[in-house]
């Protein structure tokens, strides 16, 4: 029974270390990535903002779905593929303006 109520009082105390909603930021720093690339991780539908944020308005993430996501080795194979898509699209666009100029 200890042994129960151990393991139990460690997952509340991990949980007390988060809040419940998590800003761009926060997410960003769970996922490992700029706060810029979150935008491609949202319009490729990976993850949904809460309450549907107005644009230019802050954004939440729900804790208990980021952390849930962050065990799915595919979830984040796809996240990496996205950065990865996007921001080669990006290079590349710039890269083709420099040229042009």
């Amino acid at each position: 029974m200890a042994r129960k109520s151990k393991k139990l009082s460690a997952a509340v105390n991990c949980w007390r270390r988060l809040p419940f909603r998590l800003a761009t930021e926060q997410f960003a720093g769970r996922v490992n990535c700029d706060t810029d690339a979150v935008r491609f991780i949202i319009d490729a539908k990976l993850i949904k903002p809460l309450a549907n944020p107005a644009k230019g308005a802050p954004m939440f993430f729900a804790t208990v779905e980021v952390e849930e996501l962050g065990k799915d080795v595919r979830w984040l194979e796809k996240v990496s593929k996205v950065i990865r898509e996007k921001v080669k699209a990006k290079n590349e666009k710039r890269t083709k303006k420099g040229e042009t100029s």
